[in-house]
């Protein structure tokens, strides 16, 4: 079987709610993967500008990822003790599926000087 990979699609927005303050950047990506199929990974992130020099933020996303070839199919073999009939095999699983995450982020900037910036991120 080939195996085929790569992004299908992303796409991306930011909606500014009020003026220089409250933003809002919703957005997906659609992958594609012979062993996961379309996996779509979208994200919500809410931007608080309270002046020029601070950001809060809050986001919400789904990570995915998809199996690779050599999980799915490989086979290894080993002899585990030399010059002993005992051996260890490494079989892939060809029913594996993809894996996924909802991911919650939390932050805050502050830019106390122009060059001192620094992030806390949750």
């Amino acid at each position: 079987m080939e195996r085929r990979s790569g992004p299908v699609a992303f796409i991306e927005d930011k909606v500014t709610l009020i003026e220089d303050r409250w933003y809002f950047s919703p957005g997906t990506r659609l992958e594609y993967n012979t062993y996961g199929g379309v996996q779509a990974e979208p994200s919500g992130r809410l931007l608080f500008v309270p002046d020029e020099r601070h950001t809060c933020w809050a986001a919400i996303s789904r990570a995915a990822r998809n199996p690779s070839q050599a999980e799915a199919t490989s086979l290894a073999n080993a002899n585990v003790i030399p010059g002993t009939p005992t051996f260890s095999q490494v079989q892939g699983n060809p029913a594996i599926a993809a894996e996924s995450v909802m991911a919650y982020e939390l932050g805050f900037r502050a830019q106390p000087s122009d060059r001192l910036s620094w992030d806390l991120a949750l």
